[in-house]
């Protein structure tokens, strides 16, 4: 998306309907605090890169 884009998006309050990513991460977490209290906690980047590693070979792309 080019920032022109981006800014036309927010001018236009569109970014409201969006899904709002940090939200769903912060319940995520407090919701699986609880059962994994022992783990560090790890960012966000470290947990898309895991996954990522897991579901994708190189072969694949």
């Amino acid at each position: 998306m080019s920032l022109d884009n981006y800014f036309r998006l927010l001018r236009s309050n569109q970014h409201k309907r969006l899904i709002n990513p940090v939200k769903r991460v912060d319940k995520f977490s407090s919701d699986s605090e609880d059962d994994t209290s022992d783990q560090p906690k790890q960012s966000f980047s470290d947990m898309m890169n895991e996954y990522l590693d897991e579901e994708f070979d190189a072969e694949d792309i």
